[in-house]
């Protein structure tokens, strides 16, 4: 999976406002909407299979705004803990 084919492709959509695509523990694309969005997590899976290999794979997360470091690049950090616990969620449930 490259994820930069992901996220370019996640970010060509009009209402998506920030992406940041992640490979490690699984495959995971967060996503901040621009203000107003209409488009759902449907429509954002929809739009990444097909076009992206292992599009199935990859999990898909919206949130209101995307972690930053103090020097305010994304804290990509922050994102993998929050994907290693919506993945542990996941076999728990």
């Amino acid at each position: 999976m490259n994820p930069r084919e992901v996220g370019s492709l996640l970010f060509s959509h009009p209402e998506v406002a920030e992406v940041c695509v992640l490979t490690v523990p699984n495959p995971h694309a967060f996503v901040v909407l621009a203000p107003n969005a209409s488009i759902g997590l449907e429509a954002l899976r929809g739009l990444s299979q097909g076009h992206a290999s292992q599009a199935e794979s990859l999990q898909i997360s919206i949130l209101d705004e995307m972690p930053k470091t103090r020097t305010g690049a994304v804290d990509r950090g922050q994102l993998v803990a929050m994907a290693q616990d919506m993945a542990q969620e996941k076999n728990v449930a």
